[in-house]
């Protein structure tokens, strides 16, 4: 069956950048700490992430927001590598091993693509397809995008810190319906998170799909899939 969407917009962390390894990040992140004389495991590290999750919902709430802006991003990824070298027991110079990772994140050292991203652009691309980026990010995004070779794929990118607001905000969601020109039921949000973009994304009337990649929203409210390849079946 044919699809009604005419625009599909991505997010970009966990959706397009990433790793199909689960344990990708937390090994570079691993590699980069040993580099600073902080030992530490990918295991020890992704044993971290349910509680810097959760430590990262409460600060996020209690300054209202993540990536407003340049400055905020920045914080941000310098408290999380704060938070990991502090729970990996690494109390020396903390704060400019801190910086240091966030030198090497601005200079997109953290970055890749998962394996299912190109192929799937280049076949919605083919179809006609309207496609951009709508991403709480900092504001070198387009630049990752660029030095990933994905960025000729994109109409448009709208981008959080470069805004003033992030999602789940309805304002930038509204951002991206005005940039494609579609309303909103021909416009389809594909990205991994239930609060920021399923949430976000059904509040202002737009298809949304939760890319879950490693199972981890059986539950999740809207439809879900396992690889960008599946997006291909929508549009065929």
């Amino acid at each position: 069956m044919t699809s009604l969407y005419q625009a599909v917009i991505f997010d970009a962390g966990g959706t397009l950048i990433g790793q199909d390894d689960p344990l990708g990040f937390e090994r570079q992140l691993a590699a980069a700490f040993a580099d600073l004389g902080a030992s530490a495991t990918a295991e020890e590290i992704h044993s971290l992430m349910p509680k810097l999750r959760e430590e990262a919902r409460k600060r996020r709430e209690r300054i209202g927001g993540w990536s407003r802006t340049a400055d905020e991003e920045k914080r941000s990824v310098l408290w999380v590598a704060r938070f990991l070298l502090e729970n990996l027991g690494v109390l020396e110079d903390v704060e400019a091993k801190a910086a240091a990772i966030f030198e090497r994140f601005a200079a997109g050292e953290f970055i890749s693509l998962f394996s299912d991203v190109e192929p799937t652009l280049e076949s919605l691309q083919r179809r006609g397809i309207t496609m951009g980026v709508l991403s709480n990010y900092a504001p070198f995004l387009e630049r990752n995008l660029g030095l990933l070779g994905i960025h000729h794929y994109f109409a448009f990118f709208v981008v959080s810190s470069l805004v003033g607001f992030e999602k789940p905000d309805p304002r930038i969601f509204r951002l991206v319906m005005k940039k494609t020109g579609y309303p909103p039921e021909e416009i389809l949000y594909v990205g991994d998170s239930i609060a920021d973009d399923v949430e976000g994304a059904q509040r202002v009337g737009l298809g949304v799909i939760l890319l879950d990649r490693f199972d981890r929203f059986p539950e999740a409210p809207c439809e879900r899939i396992a690889s960008l390849a599946e997006l291909i079946q929508l549009f065929s």
